[in-house]
């Protein structure tokens, strides 16, 4: 799998027009990734990555899931002791993606490409939305590694950050030659503003359980178009594969189906799919197939028992 995220990044490398020393980078750091790193690293490059894939198939952007991860390293155990402790270290970051597969249906970002997707959404925005997402990427990311972030939490690391202007100038002690001090007060209403920004960048989603109204979900700024095409994605391959005979197809057949709903590759939501237990692995005379587990057909009920639910 390593040897795997290195082939994919140094195609991604070639076809973006990187140099030699851009290949010996990223080959270096490779050899030094945890086998989740490189396995979130090989999906990223293999599905998110590849910009003449998404050219050629018009695909929409993917996201790696942990199903993805668990589907590529067989160790369960392992591989979730090394999530937890990528996750703690401020390494790997989970993302909740409500889909209703499961409780445990996460997106995976490695932490550094998560900065660079809150930045990357702050660009066309006022400075103040810049300031608020550098006060973010510097104080709140590094404290707080979890799922999600209580109210309180996030405006004690958002008031004790004081740089944030552009440059690396400061705003500091009172005395020093263009700092300025500010109050508490200054510093809760900055941080109630930097939060405001956050929520309508994408950065931050507001929690809609009663038990945790005053706390905000991590979230995945301009990857909603990722989300509803992997919600799609799973709808439409579980719904071809009803129409086979036991509900399975051989993993080749299955991995070639067009997701023209979804337009992300049928591969990808297979791997999703495997790993967060929607699909079984079959050995067959033929090669192994895949076919359509009872955890599947639970959660398409339950789905639309809470369709209903709505509807009344």
């Amino acid at each position: 799998r390593r040897a795997e995220a290195m082939a994919a990044a140094t195609a991604t490398t070639a076809e973006g027009g990187g140099d030699g020393e851009d290949v010996e980078a990223l080959f270096a750091a490779a050899a030094a990734m945890t086998d989740v790193e490189a396995a979130v690293a090989s999906l990223d490059a293999r599905f998110a990555g590849a910009r003449s894939l998404a050219a050629a198939r018009a695909c929409r952007p993917c996201v790696a899931t942990l199903a993805c991860v668990r589907a590529t390293l067989p160790e369960r155990a392992r591989t979730d002791a090394e999530l937890e402790a990528l996750r703690r270290a401020n390494k790997l970051r989970q993302f909740a993606l409500g889909l209703g597969s499961g409780a445990e249906d996460y997106a995976l970002r490695r932490s550094e490409d998560y900065a660079r997707d809150c930045e990357a959404a702050a660009r066309a925005a006022r400075e103040d939305a810049r300031a608020a997402v550098r006060r973010f990427v510097r104080a709140v990311l590094p404290s707080c590694t979890g799922l999600c972030v209580s109210e309180g939490e996030l405006e004690q690391a958002l008031t004790s950050v004081e740089t944030h202007a552009e440059g690396g100038a400061m705003e500091g002690t009172a005395g020093a030659v263009g700092r300025v001090r500010r109050s508490p007060t200054d510093l809760r209403r900055r941080a109630a503003a930097d939060v405001d920004a956050l929520l309508s960048l994408g950065a931050l989603a507001r929690r809609l359980d009663f038990e945790a109204s005053r706390s905000y979900w991590f979230a995945l700024p301009g990857r909603g178009g990722a989300l509803r095409a992997l919600a799609d994605g799973r709808a439409e391959l579980a719904a071809w594969l009803r129409k086979k005979k036991f509900k399975e197809a051989l993993r080749a057949d299955v991995h070639a189906v067009p997701l023209r709903r979804a337009q992300v590759p049928a591969e990808y939501v297979a791997l999703d799919m495997l790993g967060g237990g929607l699909l079984l692995a079959v050995p067959t005379p033929k090669g192994e197939a895949l076919r359509l587990s009872r955890k599947c057909a639970e959660a398409r009920a339950a789905g639309r028992g809470a369709a209903k639910r709505r509807r009344l």
